[in-house]
């Protein structure tokens, strides 16, 4: 019965958050930042390409322009389609598959415990696990009304748009949890004795200038890998103040410094 009532609170909260737009103001507005700047490139390109465009078109300057026109027009299309889904309100169809969800919830809620009050009373074991048995896949049943997220975070990519069809394994979304970002670094055999746990390192990004970031080894791989005939060992450490998802910079242990991604 606690497995009926929490997927009937899942298929109430599914429905109480179709009432905004799809997207987040923040999500938004990085998308029109990224439409401004890809219209400045396509501008920028349709220029280069029309200074070129008379060429005999087989010419390679020719063909290279046009490819950089036809490729920036493309990413265009995509941001401008994301824009679209985040800016969108759910359709009435969507509305009313999470208001049909959550009347199934009810009822399978209503029918749990009225079947547990009445086994209860005189059901022996088997029965009582039956029952329960039951509760589960029902419960699993709702939830493939919706998809869920493994953890809190930020949507930072949107790959399909609303009437898209998609198989599985197929990614629709990438969510990041910028609160606890990490890095991973390699550090040459010949250093692994002067790593301890707890050190603090100091990191630093080629893409931002005069910025230090703080954080401390956490992790030690215990297997070595070999890169280009030296001996490297992994380690895993956590960065404070810093929200930049897959940038590449410099880490800092006492006199050495480390590539790290």
């Amino acid at each position: 019965m606690v497995n009926a009532q929490t997927a009937l609170t899942n298929a109430q909260n599914a429905r109480a958050s179709l009432n905004g737009v799809n997207g987040t103001q923040s999500a938004i507005d990085a998308q029109n930042a990224q439409i401004l700047n890809l219209q400045n490139q396509i501008n920028n390109a349709q220029t280069a390409f029309d200074k070129v465009s008379s060429y005999d078109v087989t010419d390679l300057t020719r063909a290279n322009a046009l490819s950089t026109l036809t490729n920036l027009k493309a990413q265009l299309t995509a941001a401008e389609n994301n824009l679209n889904f985040l800016q969108a309100t759910p359709t009435a169809q969507t509305i009313a598959e999470a208001d049909a969800a959550v009347a199934v919830a009810q009822t399978q809620l209503a029918a749990a415990q009225t079947t547990l009050a009445n086994w209860v009373q005189g059901a022996n074991a088997n029965d009582i696990l039956a029952a329960k048995a039951k509760i589960l896949a029902d419960q699993a049943t709702i939830d493939q009304q919706n998809v869920k997220a493994p953890f809190a975070g930020t949507i930072t990519a949107v790959n399909v748009t609303q009437g898209d069809v998609v198989s599985a394994g197929t990614q629709a979304f990438q969510i990041d949890d910028e609160t606890a970002l990490y890095i991973d670094l390699s550090v040459s055999e010949v250093d692994i004795n002067s790593i301890q746990l707890g050190q603090a390192v100091q990191l630093t990004y080629d893409a931002i200038a005069n910025k230090t970031y703080n954080g401390k080894i956490i992790n030690i791989g215990q297997i070595g890998t070999i890169s280009g005939g030296v001996g490297e060992l992994h380690r895993h450490c956590p960065v404070d103040g810093c929200r930049r998802v897959g940038k590449t910079g410099h880490v800092c242990l006492g006199q050495h410094h480390h590539p790290a991604d």
